[in-house]
């Protein structure tokens, strides 16, 4: 009916009325005495939306929300939707009400189905009872418009509203066609057909979000330096009557988690290097595989835009005397992220780059590419590992590229790390140059060494599996032996173990205490931070943006270089499950072709926590997420692999120059000698357990610490004694045993208070132990390395036992009196050649 009153004088007596919001969020319902006389008297069964009165008693002002989600508060659902379940109404405005019942509230809660932490007192009322009116505080029926989520929980929600207002026994079922919705149902037969489909319409995305600016824009949208929105330059889509661009001005990021009251979703502002070269090369495969010239001309105009004409490789990024040359800003919609230089997007951009060179056989790129990879080369460490991945300009400016190639720093994270060894590996194998391989590898086994307990992963321990496939196939590349072959599938097993019969791997947190980003640990951490899409393990969750991306190129590489069946059955169920789950929308056509970051493979809805500060559950990341599996569907179609496409070019012959450039007459530091000694080598047959950021070190292997306690040779020890056998391997004449300490009285690491060695033939039965007291000093002295040597032996043993008694706790005089004190060891020395 036109108008209410009308509706309500037609309303037969006892029947039910809907009165909904039609200027939903503008305008309030208005609901006039008479009407609530006329209710009141035909004892109509009504359902009111977003009301400016109940009765004569005005409503307040909406509110609107900002990280809060609906929340199931009564069992007025039955056992399909039960208490504590959380729902989705995006962009909710609600009218508060004071009631102490309510059947649907909206809080700020944790947790990816349920409230985990339980509904907090401050909730407030969507669904509930007044006056034996049932009213919805905000506007409920724009469930399919609004895309509420999930799904099958509106469809319960709203038969039990139906069924109240019709006053019926019966259930009433709803079924509607979702405006955003998986292309393919879950049992929907595959087939390379299908997959081609999948990367067309995945490339047709790009154009069709309008990611592409052209000149005709208005300036603050056109150009990477206009601001556009919040702070987090997240803003209104593009006009669909603006003109599609061709790439020469760039690209932005791709689309905003937030999904607003009519449907639409907000974009992310950004002129990222990474997404926008992996964007690149999603269309350069479109281009050439499937021979669609505008994708192919656009990627060609991306690059020039990214590595000629834009900051990411201008200013001291192109100075050759810049300790910053070669290396690639992280995004340049700010002066700020023009010196922000993460290892991880240098390394797909410099992937993508590779492939689009090889793609558009386009060589004017290969030297932007070499020097890029070398850039990175020369600012990762011994170890191969870059600064817990991220160096920004200043620093980078103020210690000198030689700082952080001498340095020995670790940091276990596949995320932040690992792509870059990727192309450590692939320029070695252009060029032969050896480093590039010796420091890849030495990373490789470190990263293996402490899997996976002394991982840090980032948002996921299965997203750091993920990152780590390419690496670990393209050693077996360069290096095919049956180590990296079991590393290689040691770390595919544990990934595809969490692959479900539909093919989709699901989402898996690692060790507490060892996660950059874990889940929110209260209601009020909810949207503060970035953070997972589960909430626990055993949530049927996949991320797009972060791990399945990634594992579907890891897989498709590992089958092509060890043709093992293994890898090829879990890629192929993978691509299935992605072709399913992309995208399909007529009413969104900036959505259609995409694929959001989460899905719900249970429910098969875009469904997940939506926790992430920046890129939530319903976000489209262009180039981490499209642009990975634009281009693996493409490869599969030419039977062919990112090696394989790339292992042609001829960026090998910029080698000189690019060394010359970035290296100069610089003479690396010679290794360190180790000292020969009659342990070095042999097995430590127990040792206490050391701290997690202090477990590298190694107690035989002859190489010494200095006097940073961050150096890798260190083990240390957090309030424990420490306790260690040594196995010489046969019996040998020990004639000097000593050890050495660490004492950095700054940070609290303290001598040990007693040493005890002793020594065994048969391991079970020692002699007397040997004590040596340690000096305690109550003053901040400089660190030191103290040396412990037991009283001279000379007596025959195999065994060697030694005992160091931690102090325990800081002592009065330590300006952190009481906390634990550390012990710190390198090295057991059993009649070393020269100390």
């Amino acid at each position: 009916f036109e108008t209410l009153s009308t509706a309500l004088a037609k309303a037969a007596p006892g029947s039910g009325v809907l009165i909904l919001a039609a200027g939903y969020p503008q305008a309030r319902t208005l609901i006039g005495t008479s009407d609530w006389e006329q209710i009141e008297r035909k004892e109509l069964r009504v359902y009111i939306e977003y009301p400016e009165q109940l009765g004569n008693t005005p409503t307040e002002s909406p509110k609107h929300i900002r990280w809060e989600r609906a929340v199931v508060s009564s069992d007025a659902f039955g056992s399909e939707l039960q208490q504590g379940r959380i729902l989705a109404i995006h962009d909710c405005h609600y009218v508060p009400l004071s009631t102490e019942d309510a059947d649907i509230v909206v809080a700020r809660v944790a947790g990816f189905d349920t409230a985990v932490f339980g509904i907090p007192e401050d909730a407030a009322p969507i669904l509930t009872e007044v006056d034996g009116v049932l009213v919805s505080t905000t506007k409920l029926s724009q469930f399919i418009t609004g895309r509420y989520a999930p799904v099958e929980a509106w469809k319960s929600i709203w038969g039990a509203i139906l069924q109240r207002i019709a006053g019926t026994e019966e259930p009433i079922v709803l079924e509607w066609e979702p405006h955003v919705q998986p292309t393919y149902a879950a049992d929907e037969k595959a087939s390379r057909k299908m997959e081609r489909k999948a990367a067309r319409r995945g490339t047709d995305w790009f154009f069709n979000a309008r990611l592409f600016p052209a000149a005709s824009w208005p300036e603050e949208n056109r150009h990477y330096m206009g601001k556009v929105g919040d702070k987090n330059r997240v803003g209104p889509a593009p006009d669909p009557s603006w003109e599609i661009g061709d790439g020469s001005f760039g690209m932005i990021e791709g689309v905003n988690s937030t999904i607003r009251f009519d449907g639409t979703q907000d974009m992310r502002w950004w002129w990222r290097h990474d997404c926008m070269a992996e964007s690149a090369m999603a269309l350069a495969f479109d281009g050439t595989v499937q021979g669609q010239r505008r994708s192919k001309m656009t990627a060609e105009n991306l690059n020039r835009f990214i590595y000629e004409e834009s900051p990411v490789t201008q200013g001291p990024r192109g100075d050759k005397n810049s300790d910053s040359y070669g290396l690639l800003s992280w995004n340049i919609s700010d002066e700020f992220n023009w010196g922000t230089f993460y290892g991880d997007d240098n390394a797909r951009g410099l992937l993508a780059l590779m492939a689009s060179s090889a793609l558009l056989e386009e060589d004017r790129w290969d030297e932007v590419l070499l020097r890029g990879i070398m850039a990175n080369f020369r600012t990762a460490g011994q170890l191969g590992f870059r600064s817990k991945g991220r160096i920004d300009m200043a620093q980078l400016h103020g210690n000198g590229w030689q700082h952080y190639f001498e340095q020995k720093d670790q940091y276990l994270s596949a995320h932040f790390e690992s792509y870059i060894w990727a192309t450590y590996l692939w320029a070695y194998a252009q060029t032969g140059y050896t480093p590039l391989l010796e420091r890849s590898k030495t990373a490789l086994t470190m990263m293996m060494e402490g899997y996976p307990n002394e991982w840090h992963w980032c948002n996921g321990l299965q997203q750091e599996r993920a990152r780590l496939l390419l690496p670990l196939s393209w050693l077996v590349r360069v290096e095919d032996t049956p180590q990296h072959r079991a590393w290689l599938k040691q770390i595919a097993t544990d990934m595809v173990a969490h692959q479900v019969a539909c093919g989709a791997i699901r989402e898996e947190v690692g060790t507490v205490g060892k996660g950059r980003y874990g889940p929110p640990k209260s209601n009020a951490a909810y949207g503060t931070d970035e953070a997972p899409l589960i909430q626990a393990n055993g949530d049927p969750l996949v991320d797009l943006l972060y791990t399945t991306n990634f594992v579907f190129l890891g897989l498709h590489e590992a089958a092509a270089a060890t043709g093992d069946p293994f890898y090829t059955e879990a890629e192929d169920k993978l691509a299935e499950f992605l072709c399913r789950i992309q995208v399909k929308s007529e009413e969104h056509p900036q959505l259609d072709g995409a694929w959001f970051r989460a899905f719900d493979y249970n429910r098969w809805d875009y469904w997940a926590s939506n926790a992430d500060l920046g890129w939530g559950a319903w976000s489209v990341e262009s180039g981490w997420t499209c642009g990975w599996i634009i281009a693996v569907l493409n490869l599969r179609q030419m039977e062919s692999s990112l090696w394989e496409l790339t292992e042609d070019s001829n960026a090998e012959r910029h080698m000189p120059k690019v060394l010359e450039q970035l290296f100069g007459d610089y003479t690396p530091p010679v290794p360190p000698t180790p000292i020969r000694h009659d342990a070095l080598g042999a097995e430590v047959v127990h040792m206490t357990i050391p701290a997690d950021s202090y477990a590298h070190g190694d107690l035989v292997d002859g190489l010494r610490g200095t006097m940073d306690h961050q150096d890798p040779e260190w083990l240390g020890f957090w309030g424990q004694d420490f306790e260690a056998i040594i196995d010489l391997g046969e019996s040998k004449e020990v004639k000097h045993l000593g050890m050495h300490f660490l004492r950095s009285h700054k940070v609290g690491i303290m001598e040990p208070v007693r040493v005890e060695t002793s020594i065994s033939v048969d391991g079970v039965n020692f002699s007397a132990p040997c004590l040596t007291d340690g000096a305690q000093a109550v003053e901040f002295l400089p660190n030191k390395k103290s040396y412990y040597l037991c009283a001279p032996i000379s007596d025959t043993a195999r065994y060697i036992r030694v005992k160091a008694k931690n102090m325990g706790v800081l002592p009065e005089w330590h300006s952190h009196a009481g906390q634990k004190a550390w012990l710190f060891i390198e090295e057991i020395l059993v009649n070393p050649v020269k100390e």
